[in-house]
């Protein structure tokens, strides 16, 4: 119900409306993939060609949103992507393999780091999430105005453990309440 104040300890970051995705490249390919393991590259073709730039054998865990015609961020869109929407861009926010060795044991920090290098050459489709060094109170504020979906609070030490609710990962909703359909 509330983000941790310590910034030293925490580090924030919006929260997304879009799709959950895992971005990989190989030596052959660059796949995309859902939350759910299927592949996005049709749904995204844009999004697959800017990973190509990517490092070989990395594994990046993001999200897509699409921006309407004010560069807002619209889930609706998203899902009527071809039609209506002005641009699909691809939010990366964690580092799991790079160049072919595994960063889940490491620090966000350290993963954030290499999560730089592994974009350096990724044009401006495929951005890094930006992290915020301000109080969780301001932070909120600023949410709600940009119409954000919520924040997420990690704590600097985290390690990546995919499957599980540690509690290193904390998300706080903007919009406390519940969707109601009649």
């Amino acid at each position: 119900t509330e983000l941790p104040e310590d910034r030293r300890s925490w580090i924030y970051e919006v929260k997304v409306d879009g799709y959950r995705c895992l971005v990989g490249k190989d030596r052959s390919a660059v796949k995309l993939w859902s939350r759910r393991g299927n592949l996005f590259n049709q749904d995204f073709p844009g999004l697959a060609r800017a990973c190509a730039a990517l490092p070989e054998d990395t594994l990046v865990d993001g999200e897509v949103v699409a921006l309407d015609q004010q560069g807002r961020m619209s889930f609706n869109l998203l899902q009527h992507r071809r039609s209506q929407a002005s641009a699909i861009r691809f939010y990366a926010f964690d580092l799991l393999v790079y160049k072919g060795h595994s960063a889940m044991d490491l620090q966000i920090s350290e993963r954030r780091d290499l999560l730089a290098q592994a974009l350096r050459n990724v044009d401006g489709d495929v951005q890094l999430m930006q992290r915020f060094e301000t109080s969780p109170a301001d932070l909120i504020r600023a949410a709600k105005r940009l119409g954000f979906e919520g924040i997420v609070a990690k704590r600097r030490d985290s390690l990546y453990e995919p499957g599980k609710r540690s509690g290193a990962w904390l998300k706080y909703k903007i919009n406390q309440g519940q969707e109601f359909v009649i």
